[in-house]
């Protein structure tokens, strides 16, 4: 297979409830300046002001951010990873997926790691100048020049960071949405091509398209800030040692320790993620069951057994989401304490080592504190609770992509023939190149296998075919005839009449009816 090229998105005009043409997108158009601050959203806020917002005046969607677009670009890498990458297509690994959606969304990904790297920058230098300010004003030799520069850098800093923090957030959301968007019609389009008797059933699949997405939204909010974080902790680390020296190491080594804890905080999140998922999978597999079979339940009165199953497992589930919660309440608590333990670390080793600190040391110090606070007890924890969720659904995705479907493989046309019957040419439409028979001893199987490079692979012209009342699974005789004229007098009525097709290379087609007649 050809390795896919960078994602192209087509852009196609949809159409309003209406009928009219949608006018074109308001974000596409927009300049770098009005996508910075957001003012290409002023249009919409004004129509909602004066009218309310419908479906006929909407803008149009931007080409990457179209459901075809993405499930199309998704569909391709996720062919090229199982089927070039991995060792082995038929079981493919977690990874081939995770590759796949990193490479379809590859430009989002790097865009938004940007914008998340000048947050941490300008978060930073805003605490880095507000303790050169305080400084300045404890110097009186300092000049006013001096002054004036460091307030306009803080300002400038605090710009800067306001601006990227709502610009990292939008473009991690939409690029959520762009994952579960693709995941969804990947899934969807699996889902069409399940067999009847396959093991998945249909609360299985909503329930994987659903649930299983929800968690990638959430590793496109926070995943970068496991890289930003220690970034992050460096930069703090620099100009902290410039300042107080090795009391900077005692108190970011409060931030450092719990990076373990939080490791730990991700195990357990997965395990119970796991245990969430198989508790509400079995839930939704006995609801739809039940709400398929009411009537044999009603018939036989087993509505209160199960009820009573149906709120165990319920039980269960919510026994399982409660741990998930109280963790999170841990992580919470850790958050909001970490400033005030690492500021006590930090400020009594300054005063054992120096005899003494400053004000500008204690105000640059505790924003810097402040900062990564945000990052190591907030961001930091939700990346690894969403990384441990993704990796669960990954699986799960995984497993349900990996079904067989109908016609995986080449399509072949069995026929069983009896000796009594015969099958020519003519009564099928076909010609003498089209058709290859080998029946030519009773109960033989007719294969007709057409090279799919010879369109079309079969046609069939007002067709009509009939099993003998006596056969049984592969032994039944099937007889065909042409208009009028049969060709086998010892068969039932036809079950199939007047069947006119022509089947190309690489089409599906089947015959859907009653049954059991």
């Amino acid at each position: 297979m050809k390795k896919p090229s960078s994602p192209t998105f087509d852009s196609t005009q949809s159409m309003s409830s209406e009928g009219a043409p949608r006018p074109p997108p308001l974000m596409e158009n927009a300049g770098w300046l009005s996508q910075l601050s957001f003012h290409w959203v002023q249009p919409i806020i004004s129509l909602g002001a004066k009218g309310g917002i419908t479906d006929d005046n909407l803008n149009d969607l931007c080409p990457q951010d179209e459901s075809h677009n993405l499930f199309r670009a998704l569909k391709d890498q996720w062919e090229y990873e199982t089927w070039q990458t991995c060792p082995d297509p038929e079981t493919p690994s977690t990874m081939c997926l995770a590759r796949a959606m990193a490479k379809t969304c590859m430009y989002p990904i790097i865009w938004t790691g940007l914008a998340g790297f000048i947050e941490s920058v300008s978060k930073v230098g805003q605490a880095v100048f507000l303790g050169y300010l305080i400084r300045f004003f404890q110097d009186p030799d300092a000049s006013l020049q001096t002054g004036l520069l460091f307030a306009l850098g803080l300002s400038g800093m605090a710009l800067v960071q306001g601006i990227m923090h709502h610009v990292y957030f939008f473009y991690a959301q939409r690029l959520g949405m762009q994952f579960r968007v693709a995941l969804m019609g990947l899934m969807y389009h699996k889902s069409l091509g399940l067999p009847v008797s396959s093991s998945v059933s249909t609360g299985a699949v909503i329930n994987v398209i659903s649930n299983d997405v929800e968690p990638f939204e959430r590793v496109a909010l926070f995943a970068h800030f496991l890289w930003l974080a220690p970034l992050e902790s460096l930069m703090a680390l620099y100009f902290l040692w410039a300042e107080i020296g090795v009391s900077a190491v005692i108190g970011l080594s409060a931030f450092y320790l719990l990076v373990p804890l939080q490791l730990w905080f991700a195990k357990l999140f997965s395990a119970i993620r796991t245990r969430t998922v198989e508790a509400r999978d079995e839930r939704v597999r006995l609801l739809s069951d039940t709400l398929t079979g009411i009537s044999l339940i009603k018939l036989s009165a087993w509505e209160e057994a199960m009820r009573a199953k149906i709120s165990q497992l319920r039980k269960s589930e919510a026994k399982h989401l409660k741990h998930a919660n109280i963790l999170k309440a841990l992580v919470e608590a850790i958050f909001f304490s970490m400033p005030p333990i690492a500021g006590v670390f930090t400020f009594i080793s300054l005063h054992m080592i120096y005899h003494g600190f400053q004000s500008s040391q204690v105000f640059m110090t505790l924003a810097l504190f402040n900062h990564l606070r945000l990052t190591f007890g907030q961001f930091v924890p939700k990346a690894l609770e969403s990384l441990a969720e993704s990796r669960v659904s990954l699986n799960r995705i995984n497993s349900f992509l990996m079904h067989p479907e109908v016609g995986s493989g080449r399509p072949r046309l069995i026929v069983s023939q009896p000796s009594t019957s015969t099958l020519s040419h003519d009564s099928l439409g076909l010609d003498q190149h089209e058709l290859v028979s080998t029946a030519t001893r009773p109960n033989e199987k007719m294969d007709i296998d057409i090279t799919p490079t010879t369109p079309p692979m079969v046609r069939l012209c007002n067709a009509s075919f009939s099993w003998t009342a006596a056969s049984h699974a592969l032994a039944s005789a099937v007889s065909v005839s042409s208009g009028a004229t049969k060709t086998n007098t010892l068969v039932t009525r036809p079950v199939l009449r007047d069947i006119s097709l022509r089947i190309g290379a690489e089409e599906l087609y089947a015959v859907v009816g009653p049954v059991g007649r």
